[in-house]
């Protein structure tokens, strides 16, 4: 018998009120457990087995097969994600991307808390259709997810000659920035865009979410950096296209002209939601 914590990022039902859950814990990556009758609301295993569920479980290993979750305890859940139908299509696209990117039997603890931060930032944050830290939710949670893969975008020098000066454009299909000498053609990078990336791959964890922009500059990272995650996307995840139509209709009633951040403690304490 063993006890690990990790965060339930997919469930499939099967037989018998049973169901096969996945999990993705700070020491072993991605595992998968049996749980058995955990779909019947009287079992030990039902509360802690829920998708998006930050848990305690224990589990054993019988012949060397599927590990099998004998009971589990719900160390911290987000309600507020769950009843919101937008956060909640976001949630999912954050878990989806992870369950297809995220290999078996590696250290993601970085990767953890930073789904667990977006987690707790979306859970606290306003949830009117006006609300814009959705939209940065999303931005930094992919980036960052990137930087931690080692997949990053290069955004302090260019791909082609290294240099570091005179940076103008972002090339998706090289993978970063091109200097004004190996890029003569493309519309130049605003400086607000650049500076915007750069410190969300490069600033301290506790600080992901402290910087203040405007709504046309989050949406161009936005778009820049979906199409940096979908190289690595072999499929294009069921989630998304729900995710994108509840993005947007938040980026049609946004009118503020200034989104400004407001340190409400939403960057999220390893104490709130890790064990």
């Amino acid at each position: 018998m063993q006890e690990i914590s990790g965060l339930i990022i997919k469930e499939v039902r099967v037989a018998n009120d049973s169901k096969i859950v996945t999990v993705l814990t700070a020491e072993f990556g991605k595992l998968q457990f049996w749980a058995q009758g955990s779909c019947n609301y009287r079992s030990k295993s039902f509360s802690g087995t829920r998708i998006m569920c930050y848990s305690r479980l224990m589990v054993e290993t019988r012949n060397g097969q599927l590990n099998y979750l004998t009971s589990s305890d719900c160390i911290k859940n987000f309600k507020n994600v769950e009843s919101d139908i937008t956060k909640m299509s976001l949630g999912c696209w954050f878990l989806q991307i992870i369950d297809i990117l995220i290999k078996d039997n590696v250290n993601t603890s970085k990767i953890l808390r930073l789904v667990l931060n977006c987690l707790h930032y979306l859970d606290v944050c306003g949830s009117d259709n006006d609300n814009f830290e959705l939209l940065i939710a999303r931005l930094v949670f992919e980036l960052r997810l990137l930087s931690y893969l080692g997949v990053s975008p290069n955004f302090s020098s260019c791909v082609q000659c290294g240099t570091t000066k005179f940076l103008r454009s972002i090339s998706v299909k090289l993978g970063g920035m091109l200097c004004i000498n190996c890029d003569t053609n493309s519309e130049s990078t605003p400086n607000s865009i650049l500076s915007l990336l750069k410190y969300i791959v490069l600033c301290e964890e506790k600080k992901i979410f402290a910087f203040k922009t405007s709504k046309k500059t989050i949406e161009i990272a936005s778009g820049i950096v979906e199409k940096f995650l979908f190289i690595y996307l072999d499929i294009v995840p069921k989630s998304y296209k729900f995710m994108k139509e509840q993005l947007r209709e938040i980026l049609q009633n946004v009118d503020k002209d200034k989104y400004k951040y407001k340190d409400k403690d939403k960057n999220n304490d390893e104490n709130k939601v890790l064990a």
